[in-house]
């Protein structure tokens, strides 16, 4: 194969499709059982889970993550909002051996909720500042005994 072939080629690789379709398979289930489970049957799973791996050693594994979710996310069916993409970031990259860290807060004026991954305390993958969110909901990727 040629290195223009390459350069130019689009088509992804067989084992990023793979990836992309168990990606869509976790946005999908999340999404569908927040709305047919609790808040707590979805999230305590997902949490416990990703405690049993090691935390992460950077942040590329979960930027590329969000990223993957990002892309497919868009053929969810269903609303798919900050709530659905922070667990299936947290549930695929315990999924891929590491553990990060998840947030849920809130903020007033106006009054609005969202939830959120970060890795040492630092968001991953924010367009906003979470900064003005009061935090409800916390899980350290530091965190074993919780």
């Amino acid at each position: 194969m040629s290195s223009m072939m390459a350069v130019g080629d689009t088509k992804p690789r067989p084992a990023r499709r793979w990836r992309l379709a168990l990606t869509y398979i976790v946005c999908l289930w999340i999404a569908l059982s927040l709305r047919v489970r609790s808040f707590d049957a979805v999230r305590s799973p997902v949490l416990s889970v990703s405690l049993r791996r090691p935390i992460l050693g950077s942040e590329a594994a979960a930027i590329q993550v969000l990223a993957e979710i990002d892309h497919v996310s868009r053929w969810v069916p269903v609303r798919f909002a900050c709530l659905e993409r922070s667990l299936t970031a947290v549930a695929l990259v315990a999924r891929r051996g590491w553990c990060i860290g998840w947030s849920y807060g809130i903020a007033s004026y106006p009054m609005r909720a969202h939830a959120w991954v970060h890795h040492n305390g630092v968001p991953i993958g924010e367009d906003i500042d979470v900064s003005a969110y009061a935090v409800v909901q916390k899980r350290e990727d530091s965190d074993r005994g919780n």
